[in-house]
């Protein structure tokens, strides 16, 4: 979750104000750490309402990611590490210490890859001679543990429960930032004008009734495919290998005679990749035995 450091205030009609406010304290975040714990605590106390509930599919793999996992026999407890701005109470982590500057597009471009960053990596994930998959950590636990070892239908279980489910936003804005808010028109007037003198006619503001100036509105910007090639691969597919130079666009081949000799005498292949038809998700290879998986046999 990502918070301003300030609050929106009034300052006329149609009209807004950005208030920072002075940065928390360490007994600020243990304070509103706290409070979510026991706000937490309660909901779920009173929605369990002293109910024996069957769990579905989808909760019982949430419960399944969050059970604490074995400690290896010989992990060695250490001392917690301290963190400036970060508090741990009973299982919730608060982290505070992190702040991206409304210019700064380098830290937000690390803050967009810290959060889209996959759910393990690949080089520290092993199989051990049991048959069981080892994960190593790359800091030490606070009780010493330095690798995670798990059955692999236990691990497809907790990896399954970072699925997202289908047909639902994984994005939500709220407060004056969600999309029906009384003052989101305000918020956006604070948006500067891009720099890019084209604008999308879908985004043009209309003519205004009285002789008051149209206010600011952002212009329609998509980034190029090269662009986006470049910041997802680093690869820039514009320039030269060779020469470092710009690419620039000698021919275009529409024929496909032309287009085939080409190929052919580059030594690329000129038939098309052939399309597996397609299929069902083979949903019953993730269980042994097939057919539904009961949570009561999986292995512990």
């Amino acid at each position: 979750m990502h918070f301003p450091d300030g609050v929106f205030v009034a300052a006329g009609p149609a009209r807004s104000l950005f208030a920072p406010l002075p940065r928390p304290t360490d007994a600020d975040v243990a304070w509103i750490c706290d409070r979510v714990v026991r706000r937490v605590l309660a909901h779920l106390a009173a929605d369990a309402d002293g109910r024996d509930h069957e769990l579905d599919t989808d909760t019982a793999l949430l419960a399944e990611s969050v059970r604490p996992t074995p400690r290896a026999p010989s992990a060695s407890p250490t001392p917690p590490h301290r963190r400036h701005l970060t508090a741990s109470i009973d299982g919730f982590t608060l982290h505070a210490d992190t702040d991206v500057g409304a210019a700064d597009r380098p830290a937000l471009e690390r803050l967009v890859r810290y959060g889209a960053r996959p759910p393990f990596a690949h080089q520290r994930l092993a199989r051990t001679r049991a048959g069981k998959i080892a994960y190593r950590l790359r800091r030490p636990w606070s009780g010493g543990q330095t690798e995670i070892v798990l059955e692999p239908v236990a691990l497809l279980r907790r990896l399954a429960a970072l699925i997202p489910p289908p047909r639902q936003h994984q994005l939500r804005y709220h407060g004056v930032f969600a999309g029906r808010a009384a003052g989101r028109a305000a918020i956006a007037q604070l948006v500067p004008p891009p720099a890019s003198p084209r604008a999308s006619a879908h985004h043009r503001p209309a003519r205004p009734a009285t002789g008051s100036p149209p206010p600011p509105r952002l212009a329609a910007r998509r980034l190029p495919w090269a662009e986006l090639f470049r910041r997802a691969f680093r690869e820039d597919l514009l320039v030269c290998p060779r020469c470092d130079g710009p690419v620039e666009i000698i021919a275009a081949l529409v024929d496909p005679d032309p287009t085939r000799r080409v190929l052919d005498h580059l030594g690329l292949a000129a038939d098309p990749i052939p399309i597996a038809p397609a299929r069902a998700p083979p949903q019953h290879d993730l269980w042994p035995g097939g057919g539904e998986f009961d949570f009561a046999d999986a292995p512990a």
